[in-house]
C-alpha cells in the first residue's frame, strides 16, 4: 500500500517526469531504469490502474464534501442572522452530498474511460508509432486523475481540480504520447469541438422542426 501511496504522490508532484518517465521506460533502447537527469530514478514507479487511483481519491472527495456541507451551513447561520434571505434546507444538501460521495466510483469510472477513449482516438488519428496505444492512454488519463488532491482546497477546490486535471493531460499528451503543443490542445480542447457540435445539430434538428410546421 504504501508503494501505491508514494507513486501516487508522485504522479501528483512530478506530472512531467513520471510521465517522460513511462515513455523512456517503453522505449527498449533506454531500458527499464536508464533515464535522464529530470526523472526521479531513487525507486521505480508503480504503475496504478484506475481502481488504485480512485482508492486513493475517494477520500479527498469525501472531505470536499464535508466542506461543502459546512460552508452550507455557515451560510445557512449567515441568513438566519441577518434575515437577508430564505434558508437553505440542510437536509437536501446532505443528501445531495452523500449520493455523490456514493456514486463517485461511477463517476470516477464514466470520466476516466471517456478520456481514455478521447486520447486513444486523436493517438490513432495522429498515427502515433507506439504499440500499446490503449494502455498508453490509461497512464496519461490515469496520472491526470491524481488532481483529486487539489479537492482538498476549500471552496475553490473543485475548480481547481478541473483546471489541474488539463494540465496533467498535456503534460501525459506531450512527456508520454510524445504530441506537440498543438496536437495536445487540440486533445485537450476536443470535449468542447463536441459540446458545441451536440448543440448546433439539437438547435439545426429544432429549426427543422419547426419550419416543417
Amino acid at each position: 500500500m504504501s508503494e501505491i501511496f508514494y507513486s501516487y504522490f508522485s504522479y501528483f508532484l512530478h506530472p512531467f517526469k513520471v510521465n517522460s518517465y513511462f515513455r523512456k521506460k517503453r522505449q527498449d533502447f533506454y531500458g527499464p531504469f536508464l533515464v535522464d537527469q529530470n526523472v526521479p530514478e531513487e525507486r521505480d514507479f508503480l504503475e496504478l490502474d484506475f481502481y488504485q487511483i480512485l482508492i486513493v481519491s475517494w477520500p479527498f472527495f469525501i472531505i470536499h464534501s464535508f466542506y461543502s456541507i459546512f460552508f452550507i451551513n455557515v451560510a445557512n447561520f449567515v441568513v438566519m442572522s441577518f434575515d437577508v434571505g430564505e434558508m437553505i434546507n440542510p437536509h437536501i444538501m446532505i443528501y445531495a452530498a452523500l449520493v455523490q460521495v456514493t456514486f463517485f466510483p461511477l463517476v470516477f469510472w464514466a470520466y476516466a474511460k471517456l478520456w481514455v477513449v478521447i486520447v486513444e482516438f486523436f493517438a490513432s488519428l495522429f498515427s502515433l508509432d507506439e504499440k500499446k496505444i490503449e494502455e498508453v492512454s490509461g497512464q496519461v488519463v490515469g496520472v491526470s486523475l491524481v488532481s483529486h488532491v487539489f479537492l482538498l482546497v476549500p471552496i475553490i477546490g473543485g475548480v481547481i481540480r478541473h483546471f489541474a486535471f488539463l494540465v496533467y493531460l498535456f503534460a501525459g499528451l506531450r512527456k508520454n504520447l510524445g504530441l506537440s503543443v498543438t496536437k495536445s490542445f487540440m486533445v485537450i480542447l476536443s470535449p468542447l469541438f463536441i459540446l458545441g457540435l451536440m448543440v448546433f445539430m439539437f438547435f439545426l434538428l429544432l429549426a427543422t422542426i419547426i419550419a416543417g410546421f
